[in-house]
């Protein structure tokens, strides 16, 4: 889908379905935000619920789809008043993912990196969970912490041309970091 198609749905504040490019069997659906020349900012939605942000690199985008499901979608929104809560986060920039890290990190914001690697016919997943601390014109490095809420003691570096989609400022990161030591 290119880039005006995707401006003129979210100048009509239009509910999507994004199948991406790897894990299409996967959808993200949501209310796209703001569109740069390299992603698409959404505000996610799981269950008629806003839950975070997740911001989508173009060349991952396998299809777009806003159509009756969609209508649904915004219909019941509307009804339950919280059309009104879909909102673009303050200072996110997406120039490129150097910036994109910079104003999650400035914001304070822990993240969920979702990466592949693509190899042949082999595809690797890794999902990446924790704060920003530090990041490069080629990469970014993770701190992360596990499922007992340990951080790990050194930082993973993710390469930019790796993920798949970056989310924060979701219902369950922003949960789980209350607990963190």
């Amino acid at each position: 889908m290119n880039t005006e198609k995707l401006q003129e749905l979210v100048q009509l504040r239009r509910a999507i379905r994004i199948r991406p490019k790897y894990a299409t069997d996967q959808a993200i659906h949501g209310f796209p935000l703001v569109v740069s020349e390299q992603f698409i900012l959404i505000h996610e939605i799981n269950d008629f619920h806003l839950d975070g942000y997740t911001v989508i690199p173009l060349r991952n985008l396998y299809a777009v789809r806003s159509g009756k499901a969609e209508r649904m979608i915004e219909r019941v929104f509307t009804g339950e008043g919280a059309f009104d809560k879909i909102t673009v986060p303050e200072e996110v920039r997406l120039d490129s993912f150097r910036d994109l890290f910079r104003s999650i990190q400035k914001l304070g914001k822990l993240v969920i990196v979702d990466s592949v690697e693509v190899d042949g016919e082999t595809m690797e997943e890794d999902s990446f969970i924790g704060k920003i601390v530090g990041m490069s014109p080629r990469s970014v490095a993770i701190l992360n912490f596990n499922g007992a809420g340990e951080w790990e003691t050194e930082p993973t570096v993710v390469s930019y041309k790796q993920i798949k989609w970056v989310t924060f400022d979701n219902e369950y990161v922003n949960t789980f970091a209350k607990y963190l030591p």
